[in-house]
């Protein structure tokens, strides 16, 4: 069990809206947001909210999101992010309206805020921007701002997939094999359908990979091939969850070792096409271009680049483009943490609290993991990440991983509390901690305690490259 993960339980366990692709993108917030969703990430989560309280419009968005049924704080973040002309938080806003979730029911303040958007997005559809086009076939589709229109919205998305957006065109692919999208209905035509997914899946869209896997497997429409199913769903993004629950096993056992072994060098050499030109590392790692990013990422990193270091640390520890090794993974996040970065912080003071075969962290007995966690958590804390102040001060109430104190844990926990931007957010342990501490503390020393909160500073981490 994640230790890291108890702070944030209650969040993780509300309802979460549907997912949106609005970025059509591996942006920071957007990769934040889909770990939390596929995984129930918690470092992921924490900094995701971190950026959403700095005041990044779309990890605020995501943020409304994930408070899913609790119209109320779903609200105030997709407020702030639509203070910021961010055109999908005003979507959401009418969509709020238009329902009446959180606010009173109001047509006419639902179309104000599908308007919004319209106004930001309708000019740059104009003049043949993908993304905003495949935006405003989204609102012909449901009827935003517009009246609802088939026709329009399937007019507005085949320009998008004319472009090469992969998400238009795996849409466009999946209106082929249904012969409808939406209020748009045409004649199924499967090879065209699949003439579609194929694009989409040769940009790595991961949907339409999955898709292909599914036809190639289930031999509809298109003859069965089992090396082909093999080889798509290795591309897709569902090969990093548990395979079994996709039937791979089925696919795996008509092959034989040297068959898979062939097809896992391919998976592994696999270049998206037609091969983008790439703006940097993390521009080609979003393409899955593993030989182009790897090289790329072991070059800064060696220069000293944290985030470098840590990209290149991720592959390693997940096995991506690269054979999976834990020691060269925790090297190179080990560099970046000690480079000042709060992400790598994190994820080394996770990896120290999650054991193997799971259990508690309270019935565990492996005081040096959680000194290393300490030590990297501890870092994190001093940079002024609440959720790990509150996390260090549960560590110094137990007496894990450090020398047990009251007084330290006190410190820590209100420290963690006074930081929390945001005061509707939902707290766990640390109100119960410093209740009890303070039982074990003198009047004298609690003040001396809330002085030191209250002047303290974070300390300012290295400046990362």
């Amino acid at each position: 069990m994640r230790f890291a993960a108890l702070a944030f339980l209650a969040l993780l366990l509300l309802p979460i809206a549907a997912f949106a692709d609005i970025s059509d993108g591996a942006s920071e917030a957007n990769a934040f947001y889909n770990k939390t969703l596929l995984s129930g990430d918690a470092v992921s989560l924490h900094l995701l909210r971190d950026l959403a309280n700095k005041g990044n419009p779309e990890a605020q968005l995501y943020i409304g999101f994930l408070y899913g049924a609790d119209s109320r704080n779903a609200l105030k973040w997709y407020k702030k992010s639509t203070d910021q002309n961010y055109p999908q938080a005003d979507i959401q806003m009418g969509i709020m309206y238009k329902k009446g979730e959180g606010v009173p029911k109001d047509a006419v303040e639902a179309d104000k805020w599908f308007q919004k958007a319209l106004n930001i997005w309708q000019p740059l559809a104009d003049k043949g921007e993908a993304l905003a086009q495949s935006h405003i076939s989204d609102m012909y589709y449901n009827g935003y701002g517009v009246k609802q229109d088939g026709l329009k919205t399937y007019e507005w998305l085949r320009k998008a997939a004319d472009q090469g957006l992969a998400s238009a065109q795996y849409a466009v692919g999946d209106t082929f094999y249904n012969g409808q999208y939406g209020e748009y209905k045409t004649k199924k035509n499967p090879a065209e359908g699949f003439k579609w997914m194929f694009k989409s899946a040769q940009q790595g869209n991961a949907d339409a990979q999955y898709e292909l896997y599914k036809k190639y497997k289930e031999g509809k429409d298109i003859k069965q091939d089992w090396a082909e199913a093999y080889f798509w769903f290795g591309l897709s993004q569902y090969a990093a969850l548990d395979p079994r629950s996709y039937n791979i096993d089925e696919v795996a056992k008509h092959l034989t070792t040297e068959q898979r072994d062939a097809l896992d060098k391919k998976i592994r050499e696999w270049e998206p096409s037609p091969l983008p030109v790439y703006m940097d590392a993390w521009d080609a790692l979003k393409h899955r271009d593993y030989a182009v990013s790897l090289k790329m990422l072991k070059s800064l990193a060696d220069q000293g680049n944290a985030k470098a270091q840590f990209s290149l640390g991720s592959l390693y520890m997940q096995g991506e483009g690269v054979k999976q090794d834990e020691t060269e993974g925790l090297k190179w996040w080990g560099k970046a943490a000690e480079g000042g970065l709060l992400e790598a912080q994190m994820r080394l003071g996770d990896h120290y609290t999650t054991f193997s075969p799971p259990r508690s962290y309270r019935e565990s007995t492996d005081y040096k993991q959680y000194a290393e966690a300490f030590k990297w958590f501890y870092m994190a804390a001093n940079q002024g990440e609440y959720t790990v102040q509150k996390i260090i001060g549960e560590l110094c109430y137990r007496g894990m991983g450090v020398k047990q104190s009251y007084e330290e844990g006190y410190f820590w926990s209100s420290l963690g509390i006074k930081n929390d931007l945001d005061p509707d957010g939902t707290d766990w342990k640390s109100p119960q901690f410093i209740a009890d501490e303070k039982k074990h503390l003198t009047a004298e020393k609690i003040a001396s305690v809330d002085k030191r909160v209250q002047e303290w500073k974070p300390t300012p981490a290295p400046v990362v490259k």
